[in-house]
């Protein structure tokens, strides 16, 4: 069996909402972040590079190691609330076996913003693909947790919304 629910979490002055949303496909639980587009610089990163980054979250996920799973995540831009379900999300994940981990391309013509309660958000790095991370929930069952990623300074980094300038 496989899971996968696709939520957004939004923070507005320590209120949290979770809503619904065809934006990247994130984990079975409550909590996810969506992300969505900033105009960051990138310089191509190297497959070195992928490899890194991809070791880095399994060595963190392995461990339970929130704050190095934290360090992955790009920071421009975001509200202390964000970074709290953020982290929140990864804990949780954290908590369940890691089947797969893996950067995934955009679908074409893919959403990467969004509006809610009348404001935009956007991702705070140009996204250029998905982390996809594959969790075991059970015999044959899995979990998929998603996050876009962008690239900054030659360095794959998870990528999270903020409210668009």
């Amino acid at each position: 069996m496989k899971l996968k629910r696709t939520l957004l979490i939004v923070v507005e002055i320590g209120v949290i909402s979770v809503a619904p949303i065809l934006l990247i496909g994130c984990n079975s639980r409550k909590e996810s972040l969506a992300v969505a587009v900033s105009s960051e610089s990138q310089t191509e990163p190297t497959l070195a590079a992928r490899k890194q980054f991809l070791a880095d979250y399994r060595h963190a996920h392995e461990k339970s190691d929130v704050d190095a799973a934290m360090r992955l995540v790009c920071l421009d831009h975001v509200t202390k609330d964000t970074i709290d379900a953020l982290r929140q999300s990864l804990a949780d994940d954290s908590r369940l076996p890691l089947k797969s981990v893996d950067i995934v391309p955009l679908e074409k013509n893919e959403h990467l913003e969004y509006t809610m309660r009348g404001v935009r958000y956007v991702p705070n790095l140009a996204p250029v693909g998905k982390l996809s991370i594959v969790l075991a929930t059970g015999t044959d069952a899995v979990s998929t947790t998603t996050y876009l990623v962008g690239v900054k300074n030659g360095r794959y980094w998870i990528a999270t919304s903020m409210k668009a300038p």
